[in-house]
């Protein structure tokens, strides 16, 4: 399986099951990482998607017996992405 489409699908699910908030830039950045991989043509289209259920699972998994705390990655993604996507106001 790719092992780069494995991590954006971890961090994928990861995020979205810790901080849902920005769910469609996770999604564009992980299945654009799976179509890059198959069109640099390092993988092929299976491999890619082995890929994508194991990242999906092992997150998965790892949120839901780990625990995670959820307020606590949320606050600190907010206050990053907060930062980074803050439109600035313009002084008069």
């Amino acid at each position: 399986p790719s092992g780069h489409t494995q991590f954006a699908f971890s961090a994928l699910t990861f995020l979205l099951l810790t901080v849902p908030k920005y769910w469609y830039v996770y999604l564009i950045l992980a299945f654009g990482t799976g179509f890059e991989r198959m069109y640099a043509g390092c993988h092929f289209p299976l491999d890619v998607l082995c890929g994508a259920l194991l990242g999906l699972t092992i997150a998965s998994l790892t949120v839901k017996f780990t625990g995670t705390k959820i307020d606590f990655f949320e606050k600190i993604f907010n206050d990053i992405c907060g930062k980074i996507f803050r439109k600035k106001k313009t002084e008069k």
